[in-house]
């Protein structure tokens, strides 16, 4: 997993998609077969290549954020598809498709929090 600014993480596995809940998680199969259940922060898409990805993040911390622990979430992007049967989640693997969508997703949690970004200030 590589750790870039903003809290944002790069889960370097293939995935899977297993299901999307109507709870807002879907359940993903990481490349050793093991099932990891994520919350849906959002969505983000790059007009720029016309691609929309997802911002995960484990369910086990969004169902602890009201602890005192005040850690930073983990946010996971993947690469969103959706097709006449069902989506497609799938990892990020260039670096500056990476570190492009890294900065629209930390612009876009910035937003809705109402905080401001590294490039806004």
């Amino acid at each position: 997993m590589k750790k870039v600014d903003d809290g944002i993480d790069e889960h370097e596995h293939e995935h899977d998609h297993d299901h999307e809940d109507d709870d807002g998680t879907v359940t993903l199969v990481d490349a050793d077969g093991n099932e990891i259940t994520f919350g849906i922060l959002g969505f983000v898409e790059d007009e720029e290549v016309d691609m929309v990805y997802a911002l995960l993040s484990p369910i086990e911390q969004l169902e602890d954020e009201g602890d005192e622990d005040e850690s930073p979430l983990d946010v996971f992007i993947f690469r969103y598809e959706e097709f006449d049967d069902g989506e497609s989640f799938s990892s990020v693997e260039d670096p500056k498709e990476f570190e492009r969508v890294s900065q629209l997703a930390s612009k876009m949690l910035a937003d809705e929090q109402g905080l401001a970004t590294a490039d806004e200030e």
